[in-house]
């Protein structure tokens, strides 16, 4: 059989490509000037690109300090709303208080778009007064301000017994010609025609509108109808400051205005039609409210509805100081527009069905508008809370960022008593109150440890390629510490979890810190689970930090197959879709006490030098890194530039823009998904490609798995 040159080809390349897959699994190759085909050539990328899931950012935080600076407020930043979803991760933790702000470096995911900012002020009794921010994540420097939240002490107790808007009311003179009405009979408005019922008069008869057109009534006395009032056809009605309405059923409808400067008590009201409104200056209360078709609603003063149903209404206004009190609150499709001070509350249900929003009028002032919510049920994009608002829930809320959305002037309050105040007014009653409880505020030295971790995936071919299915060892880190103040700690806590070995070389692996001398350590204290791990094969150590470096480098094992449990052979271990061998991770626990106070962003996630050695040597070992990170002063320095190493670039780089160790987000919920045995992460993560060709800018998340392909994933 004759074997043509083209099928020669093809088999020789068959041949080097399997050999190349199965070097991971083999001795290495030191040739200098050898080089293995790139795993992925259609991995087109530049040198530029960072292999960076995360951004680092810098955020302050201004504390609203009600204290005057007596007390630290407790400042913690999630990755979701603590307070709604328990899922939610904290990403950092620190203290603030007025003339000293909470700033910090922050290492987030680079497809995060919203960080929620919590700030807590422990009181003596144990009780916690939290008010919360969402922020955009649209740059690296950000700002959360919550000096604009209406603060507790702002309140005063002095109430005031007659109703009197801060706004200015709507004068109400009544024509020389109008028309007295009085007595308890039948009355019939007429077209074009003006009526008045007198101070210290009363009218409680029936009062028929269907001959109404351009009419207007005037009540300074009090209106007591039998029947119901259906007013319409450009009909008017004006209620004095001595004036009383009294109905047990209302429709305003085609473009009729109702201004009440007096007191108004309604059983079932409905504001139907663009052209129609109703002003309230004075003293407003309904058992049942309808507002529908943009027909307008303007509170200036108080106003008690029980059920209020507001149906595709964008004029709906609550004044500056005033109160809008009920029961049950709908929405569809409608906004809810707060000025200065004004408060709207709602002590049982609120249900947002589509559209709607909830917003304080932008007037340049630093103390904006409450809105209190006790149960609060909201649809898929129901509601958009915006602009200098305080949100105070009290109880349920039942929602995500699918729900609701919230821009980042809006402070949310959640909180089984009141904690914010606004001062007692003319029509608001006694305003909104604050307990009097004594603060007893927070103080360093305090302990952060955030939830969030970060899985490191190496392959163990450099500097050479192997499989690209980046298991070789697969380890999760997780950090804490102890703060002596917001800038610098005295503590750094290290939690490591080994979870795969896809390797049968002798792998050790450590971190170096890269911004901290070892002379900087005081001591390492472990709970004996790694010490156990080290047999000076590769790591000699002293004071828990390896020997003769100038940077402290922390070892956590020399064996990772016999931290595993493999004593005797070198096998794979968790990462056969076949599950040919199992075993139970290994976790370490190392506190590394330091000797003076280290800044903490010298000691964050992005200054770890995680790497793995592995050619179980203690100098001029082979060290694998992360792009960009130097080898330790134990790692030999021939290799570098090597083979498919490209350091002259950046360290650990390839020369085909590839790497050999990624880092990607992990948290308490869920750990980072690893491919499988011979499974190259571009085929158990489709989007791992587009992220990788777009320079990061496209498929942020690739890591997440429901975008993996869970045939090629390793699972127990």
């Amino acid at each position: 059989m004759i074997l043509s040159i083209n099928k020669l080809f093809n088999a020789a390349a068959i041949t080097l490509i399997v050999s190349s897959i199965f070097t991971s699994c083999q001795d290495d190759v030191y040739d200098p000037n050898y080089r293995t085909p790139s795993p992925m050539p259609e991995l087109q990328t530049t040198a530029n690109f960072d292999w960076s899931t995360t951004n680092e950012i810098s955020l302050t935080v201004n504390a609203n300090d009600e204290y005057e600076g007596k007390f630290y407020y407790e400042i913690s930043v999630y990755d979701e709303n603590p307070f709604s979803n328990k899922n939610a991760q904290l990403l950092t933790k620190g203290l603030a208080k007025k003339g000293k702000d909470f700033s910090t470096v922050l290492t987030i995911p680079k497809d995060s778009k919203e960080l929620y900012v919590c700030q807590t002020m422990i009181m003596k009794n144990g009780k916690k007064r939290n008010a919360l921010k969402i922020i955009t994540v649209d740059n690296k420097e950000i700002i959360c301000d919550f000096t604009n939240t209406i603060s507790g002490n702002s309140q005063s107790n002095a109430s005031k017994s007659i109703m009197k808007s801060p706004t200015e009311e709507r004068e109400i003179n009544v024509p020389a010609d109008a028309i007295k009405i009085e007595g308890n009979g039948t009355f019939t408005i007429e077209q074009g025609k003006n009526y008045v019922i007198e101070e210290n008069t009363t009218f409680n008869g029936i009062l028929n509108w269907y001959s109404c057109q351009n009419s207007q009534i005037y009540i300074m006395g009090t209106l007591a109808p039998q029947n119901r009032q259906e007013i319409n056809n450009r009909c008017d009605v004006y209620v004095g400051k001595s004036g009383v309405y009294h109905s047990e059923y209302l429709l305003i409808n085609s473009n009729c205005d109702f201004i009440n400067n007096g007191i108004v008590n309604i059983d079932e009201i409905r504001i139907d039609n663009s052209g129609s409104a109703f002003f309230n200056y004075g003293q407003f209360t309904a058992t049942k409210m309808t507002t529908t078709s943009d027909s307008r609603f303007f509170n200036y003063c108080y106003t008690s509805v029980d059920d209020l149903d507001i149906q595709g209404n964008r004029n709906f206004t609550i004044g500056q100081e005033a109160m809008l009190l009920c029961k049950n609150l709908k929405m569809n499709n409608s906004t809810i527009s707060l000025n200065y001070n004004a408060i709207l509350k709602v002590t049982e249900s609120a249900f947002f069905d589509y559209n709607n929003d909830i917003k304080a009028s932008d007037d340049g002032a630093p103390l904006t508008a409450l809105a209190i919510f006790n149960d609060i049920k909201v649809k898929w994009g129901g509601l958009y809370l915006k602009d200098k608002l305080q949100v105070l829930f009290k109880n349920g809320h039942d929602y995500d960022s699918n729900y609701i959305k919230v821009n980042d002037q809006v402070t949310s309050v959640f909180s089984e008593e009141e904690t914010i105040g606004i001062p007692a007014s003319g029509c608001n009653g006694e305003g909104n109150n604050v307990p009097a409880d004594e603060p007893g505020g927070s103080g360093f030295p305090i302990i952060v440890s955030p939830d969030n971790s970060y899985t490191f995936l190496m392959e163990d071919n450099w500097p050479v390629y192997g499989d690209y299915d980046m298991n070789d060892l697969v380890m999760d880190i997780k950090l804490s510490y102890k703060l002596e103040d917001n800038d610098y700690a005295s503590e750094l806590g290290i939690i490591a979890t080994l979870r795969a070995v896809g390797a049968t070389k002798n792998i050790g692996a450590a971190i170096q810190l890269d911004k901290v001398k070892r002379t900087d350590i005081q001591q390492v204290e472990d709970d004996n689970s790694y010490q156990r791990e080290l047999d000076e094969s590769i790591f000699v150590c002293s004071n828990g930090t390896e020997n003769n470096q100038e940077y402290a480098v922390i070892p956590f094992f020399d064996n990772a197959h016999k931290a595993l449990g493999l004593t005797t052979e070198r096998k794979t271990i968790n990462t056969r879709l076949e599950k040919d061998y199992e075993a139970d991770e290994k976790t370490f626990k190392v506190l590394i006490k330091f000797n003076k106070n280290i800044q903490t962003e010298d000691i964050n996630v992005n200054n770890l030098n995680f790497f793995i050695v592995t050619d179980g040597k203690k100098q001029a070992r082979k060290e694998v890194h992360l792009k960009g990170f130097e080898p330790t002063q134990r790692a030999s320095r021939k290799l570098l530039g090597s083979n498919c190493d490209d350091y002259n670039v950046a360290p650990y780089l390839s020369k085909d823009n590839l790497i050999w160790g990624l880092m990607v987000p992990s948290n308490k919920n869920t750990q980072f998904q690893y491919p499988a045995e011979y499974q190259n992460i571009k085929k158990a993560y489709p989007m791992f490609e587009t992220w990788v060709t777009s320079q990061g800018n496209e498929s942020k998340d690739w890591y997440k798995i429901e975008n993996g392909r869970k045939e090629y994933i390793y699972t127990k």
